[in-house]
């Protein structure tokens, strides 16, 4: 299923994801510019509701402080020397354990706040670009995650009490001595890890609000 890049009415513009829809019935509306935001919101919401989703979440300039918050993304950082130090390892994905990382990383970020789903071809881009990466500890896979630049841009733990040493693992494979991450304030297991490890909140990156 195929974004919208442009959903342009005489009440404004917007883009409309709805690769969503399809794993977890949400759609979404990037407002870029509105002469009738209310008008706007329900054009689109139309829409992604006849292209099947059962929640829409909306963010821009100009939406009513009176809808409800759904995900506020926050950039955190921290120095990579004062990370503790980790026995795990990172494993470069390949072609042939793409299948795997795919799936691992949809059946995990089902429940994530505004996380993304990962569909063939963002697959298909990471694998070009490189950056993809299961993480070991021993003979053991305890997660997987993306790193770009200096950001850790997604990450899942798939053993009990090892998500620090995911994060750690990581942070390894970035050469900058500054280690970002954006974080929903909503998904508190994720947050509360990030503290722990000494990230510290430092910019408000976008607010998707729940559309009623």
């Amino acid at each position: 299923m195929r974004n919208i890049p442009f959903f342009t009415t005489e009440n404004g513009v917007a883009t409309l994801v709805l690769k969503e829809i399809p794993y977890k019935g949400e759609g979404y509306i990037l407002v870029h510019g509105a002469n009738k935001m209310e008008a706007l919101l329900a054009e689109c919401a139309e829409l992604l509701r006849a292209c099947g989703a059962n929640r829409i979440f909306a963010r821009g300039e100009g939406l009513s402080e009176n809808l409800p918050v759904h995900a506020a993304v926050w950039k955190m950082t921290a120095e990579k020397a004062l990370l503790p130090q980790t026995k795990a390892v990172l494993v470069p994905l390949t072609r042939e354990t793409g299948a795997r990382y795919r799936q691992l990383m949809n059946q995990k970020m089902r429940g994530v706040p505004c996380a993304s789903t990962m569909e063939q071809r963002d697959l298909d881009a990471l694998l070009q670009r490189g950056g993809g990466y299961f993480v070991r500890e021993g003979d053991k896979t305890i997660g997987a995650g993306q790193v770009a630049g200096n950001e850790i841009s997604l990450l899942a733990s798939t053993a009990i009490g090892k998500g620090a040493a995911v994060v750690c693992a990581l942070a390894s494979g970035i050469a900058a001595p500054e280690i970002k991450v954006c974080v929903a304030l909503e998904n508190e297991k994720a947050l509360a890890l990030y503290k722990r490890l000494g990230f510290q909140m430092e910019e408000l990156v976008e607010i998707w609000h729940a559309l009623r």
